[in-house]
């Protein structure tokens, strides 16, 4: 019997030491928040909004670039990606202004602006090939009713 507990404690030890490096395989759990609000085009936070689609030359039917005196509203929303193992910044809330120069596979950021009758959408993707960057993959003009909270 003395010789038996030896070899049970020898037993657990080992199943604990597997099952701990099968664990540590195990890749991260992502999570996926997408974060809403609304600017005023006139407002510091709409003015920020206008700078980073310029920066990332956002095409414009209605002008909206050119004139410095923009109305109407910004609907922001932006889709973020944060692993296990991420530093970013919180989940869930508002998003925050300035709008990100970087991102990570699966983000993406859609900006509508409603004014005068008219609205735009832009949607731009995290792109990470090469030194990556935020790439254009949705742009809608449409005149009417701004689009539901839930666009692409």
């Amino acid at each position: 019997m003395k010789n038996v507990l030896p070899i049970i404690a020898i037993i657990l030890l080992l199943g604990v030491w597997r099952s701990g490096a099968a664990d540590a395989r195990t890749p991260d759990a992502e999570t996926v928040t997408t974060s809403t609000a609304t600017y005023d085009a006139t407002s510091p936070e709409g003015r920020q909004i206008m700078e980073w689609l310029k920066a990332h030359e956002a095409p414009s039917k209605q002008g909206l670039f050119e004139d410095s005196d923009s109305k109407g509203e910004f609907l922001l929303s932006i889709r973020t990606v944060r692993s296990g193992t991420s530093d970013r910044a919180g989940v869930g809330g508002e998003p925050t202004v300035l709008l990100p120069s970087g991102g990570a596979d699966g983000e993406a950021i859609t900006v509508a602006h409603t004014g005068d009758g008219v609205t735009e959408t832009w949607t731009y993707a995290w792109e990470s090939n090469g030194q990556g960057g935020w790439g254009l993959t949705y742009y809608e003009f449409r005149r009417g009713a701004p689009p539901p909270a839930s666009a692409p």
